[in-house]
């Protein structure tokens, strides 16, 4: 007998056997039992998913079948194959005639999305009012690919990706069933790699079980079947970006990719290991998988959620740019990218901490029982020296908290740098035109930026957004500083400005004074040609001076 592969031979033949899927199986059960079945379903979700399977298990039990193949009222068909005009007359031809052995004539159609427009202009009218008896199932990948109005006249039911942990307990079934031992960690890479899709994660089951030679399916195996790189490597990677250590990551790119790794799979597993990171960092435990080596690293070092978020949308638009042409040489000017990157941020990052810790020196200058503090010379980061200011000190800063008071110029800059990446963050429009100002002067809580390289729309687009501006400095001021203050950024554009206004003045008035020239001397050449002005002359005895 023929090997039957395992997505086959454990195909779902129950509602109850399908795995993952309870709120449309319930529904049509429920239905079933009511004698409410519709006339037109719409299966529509991922791939391998049980869209077909359920169809075919609805079909089943309706006409009270063990299988599709035993009635011949049970019409399946391939959208991909039969997407003609000239495939949905002969359905309609076929609806015309009552069923043979069961209570309805079911007509299946897999990958619906593929039906020519013509085709779907075709079946409208049988869709919407079909002869008694008659069921249709339409199951696609591409839901937006239909029409309105064939959705509108179906009863549509959206499948869901099956969870990791549901495709890893039926994996255990079937294994256990099959008389094959596994490793808990072998399990839970297939169900992670066929991302919600049974189907898949069957077949790479299959693929692995041929290579463990009837063996212990161990984690190892699973890893080198189906291309999956170690955590270790991309800590390794993590450690040498941060680093700037080129020869190593390019050492490791090269290792990857010669041992058969995809460049879509490194880099998808490389997103994977940044997401677990920036989960880890937002506290979000579930389902997260992260060796205890990348968490001691993460407490270790100044990689924060900012670096491993930027580094994951970096990467995503690699992918979405290079679908069609990844190649290595493409992937090493990508990491060249990001080494420029993390660069930048270390240098923004060692600039920040270098004013708060020339802060604390400041403070911890100061003798004891002094009661007032000359903030041209000390600024007080609560975050980073709470713990190592003195008592006394705490109280006279709590006595001076309710007053306006100033800030030095150096925290100024600091809190403008801050506001700068914020905006990188969370406003990229207004980034852009901000990171091309810089501060010119500061007194008297006013901030004078320098704006003269914007462009009229972008200086109106700041103008707009002021009120914007100050009150998310004055917020970084008093969550850096805790200094409630009242400080007013003003674009200093003033000087380009008079100098483009005396400008157009200069060139307005050379045009009047032009304007007036050309009048009065086409005055003067009408007056001269007038009869009466040569009669004058002739009478005068006199002549014309030009």
């Amino acid at each position: 007998m023929s090997y039957t592969v395992l997505s086959r031979k454990w195909r779902p033949k129950t509602f109850e056997d399908v795995i993952g899927q309870d709120h449309i199986t319930k529904i049509l059960v429920n239905s079933i039992n009511q004698d409410k079945v519709s006339h037109a379903f719409l299966f529509s979700g991922p791939r391998g998913v049980g869209k077909t399977t359920i169809a075919r298990i609805l079909a089943c039990v309706l006409n009270k079948v063990e299988k599709v193949e035993n009635s011949i009222d049970i019409i399946e068909l391939d959208g991909a194959s039969n997407r003609g005009i000239d495939e949905i007359r002969e359905i309609k031809e076929s609806v015309r005639y009552a069923p043979s052995e069961g209570k309805y004539k079911i007509f299946i159609i897999d990958e619906s999305h593929m039906l020519t427009k013509e085709a779907f202009n075709a079946l409208l009218k049988t869709l919407e009012e079909p002869p008694p008896n008659v069921l249709f199932v339409l199951a696609t990948t591409e839901y937006n690919k239909l029409p309105l109005t064939i959705i509108s006249r179906c009863q549509r039911y959206s499948f869901k990706r099956i969870p990791l942990n549901s495709i890893k307990e039926y994996l255990k079934i079937i294994l256990s069933k099959e008389g094959f031992e596994f490793e808990d960690s072998a399990l839970t890479s297939i169900a992670f790699k066929a991302d919600g899709s049974m189907r898949d994660a069957l077949s790479l089951l299959d693929k692995v079980i041929t290579l463990c030679d009837n063996s212990i399916i161990k984690e190892s195996i699973v890893k080198d079947a189906l291309g999956i790189i170690d955590e270790h490597e991309y800590l390794t990677i993590l450690k040498s970006i941060l680093d700037s250590n080129f020869e190593s990551v390019f050492d490791s790119i090269e290792k990857n990719l010669s041992d058969g790794v995809s460049i879509a799979n490194f880099i998808d597993g490389f997103n994977i290991y940044l997401k677990n990171i920036i989960y880890y960092f937002s506290n979000y435990r579930k389902n997260i998988s992260i060796s205890k080596n990348t968490v001691t690293f993460l407490k270790n070092s100044h990689f924060d959620i900012q670096v491993a978020s930027k580094l994951l949308n970096v990467n995503l638009e690699y992918l979405i740019k290079n679908n069609h042409n990844l190649s290595n040489i493409s992937l090493e000017n990508h990491f060249i990218k990001i080494f420029s990157f993390v660069n930048r941020y270390a240098e923004t990052t060692s600039s920040i901490n270098q004013t708060t810790e020339i802060d604390t020196k400041n403070i911890k200058s100061i003798p004891k029982g002094q009661n007032s503090i000359n903030e041209d010379k000390l600024d007080i980061n609560v975050r980073s020296t709470q713990k190592n200011v003195d008592h006394n000190y705490k109280d006279a800063e709590n006595q001076s908290s309710n007053q306006d008071r100033s800030i030095s110029a150096s925290n100024i800059k600091t809190a403008y740098n801050y506001l700068v990446r914020y905006f990188e963050k969370n406003d990229y429009k207004l980034y852009c035109v901000i990171s091309k100002c810089s501060i010119s002067s500061y007194s008297d809580n006013l901030v004078k930026i320098d704006s003269e390289d914007l462009s009229s729309y972008e200086q109106n687009s700041i103008n707009m957004e002021i009120g914007k501006i100050n009150e998310k400095l004055n917020d970084i001021i008093y969550k850096e500083f805790s200094q409630k203050t009242k400080v007013q950024v003003m674009f200093n554009q003033d000087s380009q400005r008079d100098k483009k206004s005396k400008d157009l003045h200069e060139k307005n008035e050379r045009n009047l004074n032009q304007s007036i020239a050309n009048e009065n001397k086409e005055e003067f050449e009408e007056d001269e040609d007038h009869p009466l002005f040569d009669s004058v002359i002739d009478d005068l005895e006199g002549k014309l001076l030009k």
